[in-house]
């Protein structure tokens, strides 16, 4: 992009980006068939009366909405960032009523949990948030389209206890540092990983 480019232009091009990929592209076609297979899955009926996926993957039920293409769910980590600016301001969703693409988060429909946004089994879902879920669900080889990237430093720090004799990162040597290890099989381990990578 041009250095005079505005947030608006890059939003607009994304969105176009993102739909040429919902209008034509299903790159992840085989998504949800690897996610059924691997997890017994069934379909069941909404109120509505549309067919609804819904697996069962280590006594856990994961649902997601039928998959139209005419619109995009939209989810992203809760970061200081530009694009959560963007979108609570409406420009997200501006820019896809422009191109006739229905928007919506991911959550606002009951029949969504939280998973896509972790396995990417959605194939219309939009995701802004950091690396390490879609580093994972390529090695499950289930495709993921980058549309961009933005540098967020959030710093580096340790906080103690005040009345622990720890005052410099030198004073850590010798001794041992735990992470904590998620219980949940489906989602990969973002907050481990992001506890080693911090150490």
């Amino acid at each position: 992009m041009k250095k005079d480019s505005s947030r608006r232009d890059f939003l607009q091009n994304a969105a176009v980006l993102a739909a040429a990929g919902v209008a034509g592209v299903a790159t992840s076609a085989g998504a949800q068939e690897t996610i059924v297979a691997k997890s017994k899955g069934k379909m069941s009926i909404a109120p509505g009366g549309e067919k609804v996926k819904a697996t069962t993957m280590e006594n856990t039920k994961m649902t997601t909405v039928p998959l139209d293409w005419k619109e995009v769910y939209y989810t992203n980590c809760p970061l200081i960032s530009a694009s959560n600016v963007d979108q609570e301001l409406g420009w997200t969703r501006e820019e896809y009523k422009k191109i006739g693409v229905k928007y919506g988060f991911l959550r606002s429909d009951a029949r969504n949990d939280w998973y896509p946004h972790y396995i990417h089994n959605l194939d219309n879902l939009i995701r802004f948030g950091g690396l390490f879920p879609p580093i994972a669900v390529h090695a499950d080889i289930r495709k993921t389209r980058l549309l961009g990237v933005t540098q967020v430093y959030e710093g580096g720090v340790m906080m103690v206890r005040a009345r622990d004799d720890i005052y410099n990162m030198s004073d850590l040597k010798g001794k041992k540092i735990g992470l904590s290890k998620s219980m949940n099989q489906i989602k990969n381990d973002w907050w481990r990983i992001q506890e080693e990578q911090g150490i």
